[in-house]
């Protein structure tokens, strides 16, 4: 395979990752892996699947520079987020959920949310804490 092969393509390449296909390359080392198949990536590769899996509107930051100075709720907050990801407006990596559920979110979530909003941390650091509040169930969708 060739970085090529995962550029998105109109009558031309574009300089920008068909997330798709993407996508479709991480369920086959998945299920590769699942059968007992040995995969070797090549450096990069697997933090370029992680990101790449990844899709948040920049307008988002808006919405989280709110919460984090607490202009709208956490339940508008959440409410918001999971409308958001049954819509596949975001896209978040794949997040498995615990049997128990939790209330609160915790103080560093909102941290990070106000931190992303700023540009002082990435899309990942945000979605782990997205992936935090899947997982606790606090989000739901």
């Amino acid at each position: 395979m060739q970085p090529s092969d995962f550029a998105v393509k109109t009558d031309a390449f574009v300089n920008q990752i068909d997330t798709k296909k993407l996508a479709l390359l991480q369920s086959l080392i998945d299920d590769s892996r699942s059968n007992g198949i040995s995969i070797v990536l090549l450096e990069g590769v697997p933090e370029l699947l992680e990101e790449s899996s990844i899709v948040i509107p920049d307008w988002i930051k808006s919405n989280a520079g709110w919460w984090a100075e607490d202009k709208i709720s956490n339940s508008d907050f959440t409410k918001g987020l999971e409308y958001l990801i049954e819509q596949q407006i975001i896209m978040l990596p794949p997040t498995q959920t615990d049997t128990a559920s939790e209330q609160k979110i915790p103080d560093w979530i909102k941290s990070n949310a106000g931190w992303w909003a700023e540009g002082k941390i990435g899309s990942s650091d945000f979605v782990k804490g997205l992936q935090y509040l899947i997982q606790k169930r606090i989000i739901r969708f």
